[in-house]
């Protein structure tokens, strides 16, 4: 069955990046993800602004640096599963 009664509106435009994670959004998937205890979450995110892997911006949302960029980078290219969450939720898993 066709619904004639659908309308489309065609306009052009440029696709945007997505806006960068905020703390809260970051630790809500570190949490999702099994990554890091309730202790060591907030502790994670200090250590990446601290070593200038990321910094903090309007709303709290963290902004890679060109610092972070490379590491994540030079991640991928060794192995790509690295920067994936997967990796880091089976280490904290059978730390447990």
């Amino acid at each position: 069955m066709i619904n004639n009664d659908l309308i489309f509106e065609v306009t052009e435009g440029m696709t945007k990046p997505p806006r960068y994670l905020t703390e809260s959004e970051l630790l809500g998937l570190m949490d999702k993800n099994g990554i890091g205890t309730d202790a060591s979450m907030a502790t994670h995110i200090n250590t990446i602004v601290d070593r200038h892997y990321a910094e903090i911006g309007e709303g709290r949302r963290l902004i890679p640096t060109k610092l972070g960029i490379a590491l994540v980078h030079g991640y991928q290219i060794t192995d790509n599963e690295l920067v994936i969450p997967k990796i880091r939720q089976d280490m904290e898993a059978s730390c447990t």
